[in-house]
C-alpha cells in the first residue's frame, strides 16, 4: 500500500486562480515514520478560524435579480429576470464593461436586501474562504477576510500575503472591531444562515452583499462566482472562468469514458479535526465534480442529496472502493491518520490492498471556489491517469 500526498503549494495559473501539481507518491512506511515521530503535544498551533464547518452551511434558493441604477434626481429601476437556460447566468451576464466608476449600483442580494454598491470599490472584505478565492480569480485583492477553519485556502499561497485575517472564535466567527478598522468599501459573504445573523452588524460597517451560495450542485459551484462578480461589474470575466471550467470538465469526462478506470469506484473519507470523527463524502463539491466527469461511486454513495455518511472505525467497510481519497481538517497534525490506517478493517478495503489510497489537501477538497474545483480536478486527473 502507498499513500500519495497531493495538493502541494507549487502553483501555476488557471482561469485567474492558483493551481499546483500533485506531489509524487510516497510510501506508507514513510508516512508511518512521520506519524511515529509526532505526538499530540507537538501539534502546531493553528490560526483560529471563522466560519461554520461546511456540514452546517446552507445554500440559499435561487432568486430573480433586480438591478437599479440611481439617476441624478431620481432612481430608475430595471428588473432583469435571470436567463434560466444557463446555470450561472445572472442579470447583465453578457456585459463586457466594468462597473461605472462614477455611479453607485443597486443590487438585490440573496437575502432580498437592496444593497447600494459604491462606485469602483477599492477596499473589499471577503466574508468566507469561497469569496476570498473567487475574488482573487476575478483579479480583486481583498483587504481582509474571515475563513472556515475546515477549508483554510492555503493553496492560494503568496496570493494571501497582505490580506488581514479577522477570523474569530465564538458565535459570530468574525472580529467586527478588526473588520471595522479595515474601513472596507464593501463586504461580500455567502447567503447562509450564519451571515444572516451577522448581516446587520456587517452592514453598519459597509454595504454588505450576500451572494447566492451553495455547494451541492454544479450550478451552485458556478453561481458562487458569477453572482459575486455582479458586485464589481465583472460578469463577463466570471462567465469566461466558468466556460473554461466547463470545457475542462467535458474533456476529462471524455478521457475517463475511454480509460481503463472508467468503471472503477471511488470513495472520499474526511477526518474531522482532533480525530473527532469520520465522514464518507458524497454530496459536496468533490462529489459534484466526480459526477460531472463520470467517476463511478459505490452503491451506498449514489445520493448527492444525502450529503455525507457518518463513519467510525467499526464501519470503515462502508468506504470500500477501488480508489479512496482521504483528507483531514487538520493537515498540520499527521497523527490524525494513525488510528484509521492502523485499523484492521481498513486493511481489508479494496483500495488499501491495491495501493489506491491517496491523501489529499483538506483545504482544497473541502473548498467551494472555482480555484479549489480546478485543484480537485488536478488530483483526479493525476491519480486516475487521465
Amino acid at each position: 500500500m502507498h499513500v500519495a500526498t497531493l495538493s502541494t503549494a507549487d502553483t501555476t495559473s488557471r482561469a485567474g486562480g492558483a493551481r499546483r501539481r500533485p506531489a509524487v507518491a510516497r510510501s506508507l512506511a514513510a508516512l508511518l515514520v512521520v506519524l511515529a515521530a509526532c505526538s499530540v503535544d507537538e501539534k502546531p498551533d493553528t490560526d483560529p478560524a471563522a466560519a461554520v464547518p461546511s456540514d452546517t452551511d446552507d445554500s440559499s434558493a435561487s432568486r430573480s435579480a433586480t438591478t437599479t441604477t440611481p439617476d441624478s434626481d431620481d432612481m430608475s429601476v430595471t428588473t432583469v429576470p435571470p436567463d434560466t437556460s444557463s446555470p450561472s447566468s445572472l442579470p447583465a451576464a453578457t456585459t463586457t464593461e466594468p462597473a461605472d466608476l462614477d455611479t453607485p449600483t443597486v443590487l438585490i442580494d440573496a437575502f432580498d436586501n437592496e444593497v447600494v454598491i459604491p462606485p469602483d470599490p477599492q477596499r473589499v472584505f471577503a466574508g468566507d474562504d469561497t469569496s476570498l478565492a473567487n475574488l482573487l480569480d476575478l483579479g480583486i485583492r481583498p483587504v481582509g477576510a474571515a475563513v472556515n477553519q475546515n477549508s483554510v485556502p492555503d493553496f492560494l499561497g503568496e496570493q494571501l500575503d497582505g490580506i488581514t485575517d479577522v477570523s474569530a472564535e465564538g458565535g459570530l466567527r468574525v472580529n467586527f472591531e478588526a473588520l471595522a478598522a479595515l474601513e472596507p468599501d464593501v463586504i461580500v459573504g455567502p447567503g447562509t444562515t450564519l451571515l444572516k445573523l451577522q448581516y446587520d452588524l456587517a452592514n453598519e460597517i459597509a454595504p454588505t452583499y450576500a451572494y447566492r451560495y451553495g455547494y451541492a450542485s454544479s450550478d451552485e459551484l458556478r453561481t458562487n462566482l458569477t453572482d459575486l462578480a455582479r458586485v464589481f461589474g465583472l460578469e463577463a470575466q466570471a462567465e469566461q472562468i466558468v466556460a473554461e471550467l466547463d470545457a475542462r470538465v467535458a474533456d476529462l469526462a471524455q478521457r475517463l469514458s475511454t480509460s481503463a478506470r472508467a468503471d472503477e469506484t471511488v470513495s472520499v473519507v474526511r477526518i474531522f479535526a482532533d480525530g473527532a470523527g469520520l465522514s464518507l463524502r458524497h454530496g459536496t463539491i468533490e462529489s459534484v465534480l466526480m459526477a460531472e466527469i463520470g467517476v463511478a461511486r459505490p452503491p451506498n454513495q449514489q445520493s448527492i442529496e444525502a450529503f455525507a455518511t457518518e463513519l467510525s472505525l467499526e464501519t470503515l467497510d462502508l468506504a470500500d472502493a477501488d480508489t479512496i481519497y482521504l483528507y483531514s481538517d487538520d493537515p498540520d497534525d499527521p497523527t490524525v491518520y494513525d488510528s484509521v490506517v492502523a485499523s484492521p478493517l481498513w486493511q481489508t478495503l479494496t483500495a488499501t490492498r491495491n495501493d489506491r489510497v491517496f491523501v489529499v489537501d483538506g483545504g482544497v477538497w473541502n473548498g467551494i471556489s472555482i480555484s479549489a474545483a480546478n485543484l480537485i480536478l488536478d488530483d483526479l486527473e493525476e491519480t486516475l491517469g487521465l
